[in-house]
């Protein structure tokens, strides 16, 4: 599928593909730029830590790459079992309870969203190395994945919490999400001069 084939369908307004795949392109989009920046940082950073860091960045895009499918087929699972509506006139995600069956959501829902923060938090600091120690020229890259990085874990983390509506606030999961959303904001994108 192209882009621009990935964006139709996302548009469509039926379900899958929706936010929890753009937000797993989100994380590989921004792990291809710290691929590519830490590919062209060799002098900067060392030739060897420019191949193990485009090594890392290269792995973080592959399996956030993979979460684009596996939160499609999620979300198709939870639609087929009945867990939730896709409205015409709603969010492309499907509901978290659909009132007239009065059944939630799977708490597995939640999984990919979680996984696709854990890849973010994966890659903001990464980027952001990168933007403070690597190629200068590339630092607009850098900073561009460090964003694209952190507004995927926000919105992963908004899907989870969607997902597992009256969770308490000790649920291990939202206890997870917590820790990586914080993870992440220490990652500040470093001002553009």
């Amino acid at each position: 599928m192209t882009i621009g084939e990935f964006l139709a369908e996302l548009a469509a307004g039926h379900a899958p593909p929706a936010a929890g795949c753009a937000a797993a392109a989100c994380v590989a989009l921004g792990a291809s730029l710290c691929a590519m920046a830490a590919r062209l940082s060799g002098a900067q950073l060392t030739a060897s830590v420019a191949r193990e860091l485009t090594a890392q960045a290269e792995q973080l895009s592959s399996e956030a790459a993979a979460l684009i499918q596996a939160d499609a087929e999620a979300v198709q699972q939870a639609l087929r079992a009945g867990h939730g509506s896709v409205q015409a006139d709603a969010a492309a995600r499907p509901a978290v309870a659909d009132t007239a069956a009065g059944t939630a959501m799977p708490a597995a829902a939640a999984l990919v969203p979680v996984q696709i923060l854990e890849a973010a938090a994966q890659v903001a600091p990464l980027a952001a190395r990168l933007a403070a120690d690597g190629n200068q020229n590339l630092r607009g890259d850098a900073i561009s994945a460090l964003l694209l990085a952190t507004g995927a874990a926000q919105a992963a983390a908004a899907l989870v919490q969607t997902n597992l509506p009256g969770a308490p606030a000790t649920d291990p999961r939202l206890i997870r999400v917590a820790a990586l959303l914080a993870e992440t904001a220490r990652q500040p994108p470093p001002q553009c001069e």
